[in-house]
């Protein structure tokens, strides 16, 4: 499995179920809500994807910018 020794594939997939955990639980000082209900639609899966998506963008355009940095 080539994809799983890929950075930005691993980024990606951590980044994702980070940002759905986050998501699907909600809290205040004295109890813990499961929102099971709102982190099963698509648009909120979609949202999940892009911002995970962007983040590894970034995390691409960073490292080309450094590579080509004369420090770099």
């Amino acid at each position: 499995m080539f994809w799983l020794k890929n950075k930005s594939v691993l980024l990606f997939i951590v980044l994702f179920i980070h940002i759905t955990f986050l998501d699907l639980f909600n809290g205040n000082g004295y109890e813990l809500f499961v929102l099971w209900e709102k982190s099963i639609e698509l648009l909120t899966i979609i949202t999940h994807l892009v911002i995970a998506g962007l983040s590894v963008l970034f995390y691409l355009l960073i490292g080309k910018l450094r590579a080509k940095s004369p420090e770099g």
